[in-house]
């Protein structure tokens, strides 16, 4: 069995704004799959292409305005791990998004796959992001592709 990687970049982010701004993803996730609204998934594609290239998003604004008013103490944990699934999500919901046009039960499908990896990063603290990475990226890396 091997152990988890995760990239690091020595930047930090709040773990509790993290798993709040999981919580919005999980709710338009959830509002994707029931309505099928194609603007619900452009939203959804919207806040993770800002988060993706290292912009603050809707989302992660909101979570982190919402953790200061509940006067949480911030839980700094590395930023990059987060910038890797915000990628990934990324790639999930641009791929939910085209779906949408295609195939709307595969555009569904998609879509409740990100929101169920957001309901693991926010309810049981479970990072996918860090095992795509070390099942992926680390072997790519290991063999000098990328």
């Amino acid at each position: 069995m091997t152990q988890d990687t995760c990239p690091v970049s020595f930047e930090y982010v709040d773990r509790n704004a993290v798993r709040m701004s999981a919580f919005f993803t999980v709710l338009s996730t959830v509002a994707a799959v029931v309505t099928g609204n194609i603007f619900i998934y452009g939203y959804i594609l919207f806040d993770f292409s800002l988060r993706a290239f290292g912009y603050k998003s809707p989302f992660s604004f909101a979570g982190q305005e919402i953790i200061k008013l509940m006067k949480v103490k911030p839980l700094l944990i590395d930023r990059a791990p987060k910038i890797f699934a915000a990628k990934t999500g990324f790639v999930f919901a641009l791929t939910a998004f085209t779906l949408t046009f295609i195939s709307p039960i595969a555009a569904a499908g998609v879509i409740a796959t990100l929101g169920m990896f957001s309901f693991m990063e926010c309810f049981l603290n479970f990072c996918m992001g860090c095992k795509v990475y070390s099942w992926f990226i680390v072997p790519l890396k290991n063999r000098g592709i990328i």
